[in-house]
């Protein structure tokens, strides 16, 4: 046997006992979950986010809400340039629900939240996706029974305050016993704290709502 097929051999086994290691591990079932993405030729392994499947749902085609749009509602959004970014879809999408945090943390700061944001491949949801399941929400008890346990962010669209030039995203928090829209400060630390909003103060945890493409037949 040469020596390059040797080399070749002994590194295709080193890396098959670390992935054995890793399917028997602490995180078995995060491990097992990407090894089927991977072996279904599914989108490649993101650095950082996970995902929690907790919940799924089918989200049909939205368009993206013009400026002028988001100020009937929102007042507040600067008048020009109020949208800095949005690059949520707007073809039929799956929502997925995971999380930017790694085992173990509990919170990072905005600029690393950015930094992390703009390694994932899929498209982080927006406005549009967050509302259509506020409308819908009693059509799903999955997700309502969801309430008070996380956020859900869609940083898919980012807006600017007109007063503070402060940047903003929506998302998804329980009031009452509803899932709501408000707005989070992009540079703000997204620490995993306790919301006023939450009647039960428990923990909540910062998910992220992204959207699969459906696969062309």
């Amino acid at each position: 046997m040469n020596n390059m097929l040797s080399e070749a051999l002994q590194e295709f086994v080193g890396l098959l006992g670390r992935l054995f290691k890793n399917l028997l591990g602490r995180d078995a079932e995060l491990w097992g979950n990407e090894l089927k993405k991977f072996l279904r030729k599914e989108p490649r392994w993101e650095k950082y986010f996970r995902e929690t499947a907790e919940f799924s749902v089918q989200i049909p085609a939205l368009t993206r809400p013009t400026l002028a749009e988001l100020r009937e509602k929102f007042l507040w959004i600067r008048a020009e340039n109020g949208i800095e970014r949005d690059v949520s879809p707007e073809g039929e999408v799956t929502l997925v629900l995971g999380t930017l945090l790694r085992l173990g943390e509990s919170s990072i700061s905005g600029q690393e939240y950015e930094r992390r944001v703009a390694l994932v491949s899929r498209p982080f949801l927006g406005y549009q996706q967050l509302n259509w399941l506020v409308e819908h929400q009693d059509e799903h008890p999955a997700l309502m029974a969801l309430l008070g346990q996380i956020y859900v962010d869609g940083p898919g669209l980012v807006v600017v305050d007109g007063d503070n030039s402060d940047r903003r995203f929506p998302y998804l928090v329980r009031y009452g016993e509803r899932w709501h829209l408000y707005w989070a400060w992009k540079d703000y630390s997204r620490p995993k704290v306790v919301s006023k909003y939450n009647l039960l103060r428990r923990y909540l945890r910062h998910i992220f709502g992204l959207g699969e493409m459906p696969c062309m037949q």
